[in-house]
């Protein structure tokens, strides 16, 4: 009686370990099916140049700002009296020159 029985076991973890092992193979089949269907492929492609857009538009704004700001320092003179953020008298303005004639070098006769 125990031979049968070790059989009957044997055949049920067999017929068994058999259909999980299909199930397991039919379900990595349609992932894969799935995976690579030409859509899925394009929209993975695409979502793909997305990203790498977003990064490279994000370092272009990163570099755009950064070099903003060191031409904004260029620019901005020094502070005045060692003050940060005084704002240096104005520069003293010359008189045009009119060689001596008044009314800007034109003669009347």
């Amino acid at each position: 009686m125990r031979r049968p029985a070790w059989l009957a076991l044997g055949v049920a973890i067999g017929v068994g370990g058999t259909l999980w092992t299909e199930q397991q193979v039919k379900k990595t089949l349609r992932q894969a099916k799935d995976r690579l269907a030409p859509d899925q492929l394009a929209a993975d492609a695409l979502a793909g140049v997305r990203q790498r857009l977003r990064a490279a538009v994000s370092a272009a704004r990163e570099a755009r700002e950064e070099r903003a700001a060191e031409l904004w320092r260029e620019l901005d003179p020094p502070p005045a009296n060692g003050r940060p953020g005084a704002v240096p008298p104005p520069p003293a303005v010359k008189a045009p020159q009119t060689n001596g004639l008044r009314g800007g070098g034109t003669t009347h006769r």
